[in-house]
């Protein structure tokens, strides 16, 4: 399917790349939830590249308010993908609702 080829792309580049695309939702425990964009301390070299919320697409800038339930989309280096899903879920673990 398609999804599948795209999925395997995005997984060739990041093996090339030293970065990871992660789809994490957004809990009501986590760090992040009800803060907007700017004031949550991401790491370096971290990419917030969409929101999905209740149907709609959301390109985030910093005013942009995460809240549990959404679906976030991210670029994030290798080395920071546990710290960006712990800030995201509470927990540095993948969840089953996540693809990446």
């Amino acid at each position: 399917s398609l999804v599948s080829q795209q999925r395997s792309e995005l997984r060739r580049l990041r093996d090339l790349s030293g970065t990871d695309y992660l789809e994490v939702k957004v809990t009501a425990e986590a760090p992040a939830a009800g803060k907007e964009v700017r004031h949550v301390a991401w790491p370096r070299h971290t990419l917030l590249t969409s929101v999905h919320r209740h149907g709609d697409l959301i390109m985030p800038s910093g005013d942009t308010v995460l809240e549990a339930g959404d679906m976030v989309s991210a670029v994030a280096d290798d080395e920071h993908v546990a710290e960006v899903r712990e800030l995201l879920t509470g927990s540095p673990d993948p969840r089953p609702t996540e693809e990446s």
